[in-house]
């Protein structure tokens, strides 16, 4: 079943209303946005509701309750069929906009990236469930970093693991992908490339400059100490090949193939949020390199050993970090203690279990 027909049946028929401070990246964020997003004079006139009466509002047996997607230009991931069914019940689903009177209209999707204050189903009906699904961090839409914007709905699915469908390893597909070796290189020839190619040990490949993470500036101090082959906009100092040059080339397996020659990828997000992670961090696991990571302090729980990811909050510098590196980069045995999950074909990390 697809994560977005999961989402649909968890709000179409679980009844639970989201945490306040769902979407939050840092307590901060909501201290400095508020003030100028103005949420408050956008959102009092319809955010407080009077309490369900069952009695107006059930619905028969014999019916089948609606979800009603908002922004359908921006996604409809659904079938031509619009029914969802499962072992818990069935309802439709519509992008309709018309059919929000319809009285067994029970629940309304919003994606995120796309709310606008100025374009909602307003008067808000007491038996209407407002769901928001967002699987970006709070760059993308500071509004749901507040907890006035994030109260708004009754269901939530956002990156953060307190959301009542949280998307924490919505880039995490399958964890069989960490022993596939379709894009594996080994280490020896790891070794090779470096040698007769040139190659850094350490690569970078990042479209997005200057976000609020701030990475580049620790990359370009990182960049003092180790090689590190830059080949995206940000900090550039290599030119892709035309086969992986372009955005709509970054999930193909000529790009894949590409970055698996190197020993490290620089997995650095644009937000450092606590639950926040993207393919940044899992696409290294995928081929075979090692993760340097900078993001989600959670992520070792994800991981398919204990010593598969190197953390870059462990360093006390970037010049500490480079060392390191550079260390496993001269001892093959201590670099592939972070692939011995490929060597054995099995997963020994005991909080992955448990997360996942």
């Amino acid at each position: 079943m697809s994560l977005f027909a999961k989402l649909y049946i968890v709000i179409g028929i679980v009844i639970v209303v989201g945490s306040p401070d769902d979407g939050f990246c840092t307590k901060d964020d909501c201290t400095n946005l508020s003030k100028s997003s103005n949420i408050a004079r956008k959102f009092s006139d319809f955010k407080n509701l009077p309490p369900l009466n069952d009695k107006i509002y059930l619905i028969k047996e014999t019916e089948m309750p609606q979800i009603l997607w908002w922004y359908s230009d921006s996604i409809y991931p659904h079938s031509y069929e619009n029914q969802i069914k499962c072992k818990l019940g069935s309802c439709s689903v519509t992008k309709d906009r018309k059919q929000l009177k319809n009285s067994l209209t029970r629940g309304i999707i919003f994606y995120g990236t796309s709310f606008d204050a100025r374009d909602l189903p307003l008067p808000r009906l007491p038996h209407h469930e407002w769901a928001l699904f967002h699987e970006e961090s709070p760059k993308n839409k500071w509004m749901y970093s507040t907890k006035l914007g994030i109260s708004l709905f009754n269901h939530t699915a956002t990156f953060k693991r307190e959301s009542d469908y949280p998307l924490s390893t919505q880039c995490l597909k399958d964890t069989d992908e960490w022993l596939d070796k379709k894009f594996f290189v080994e280490t020896k020839e790891k070794n090779r490339l470096q040698k007769e190619l040139g190659l850094a040990p350490v690569v970078y490949f990042q479209r997005d400059c200057d976000p609020p993470s701030d990475r580049d500036t620790y990359v370009k101090e990182l960049m003092k100490y180790i090689a590190i082959d830059s080949y995206g906009p940000c900090l550039n100092n290599k030119k892709p090949p035309d086969e992986i040059n372009g955005f709509h080339h970054l999930s193909s397996d000529s790009y894949y193939h590409f970055l698996a020659r190197y020993k490290f990828q620089l997995a650095f997000e644009n937000c450092l949020c606590q639950d926040y992670m993207t393919e940044k961090l899992f696409r290294p696991l995928h081929i075979g390199s090692v993760p340097v990571y900078l993001g989600s302090p959670l992520a070792e729980e994800f991981m398919p050993s204990e010593k598969a990811v190197i953390m870059v909050e462990d360093f006390d510098s970037p010049r500490k970090l480079a060392e390191y590196l550079k260390k496993l980069n001269a001892n093959d045995e201590s670099y592939d203690e972070y692939l011995k999950h490929r060597h054995t074909g099995k997963f020994s990390n005991p909080k992955l279990e448990i997360s996942l």
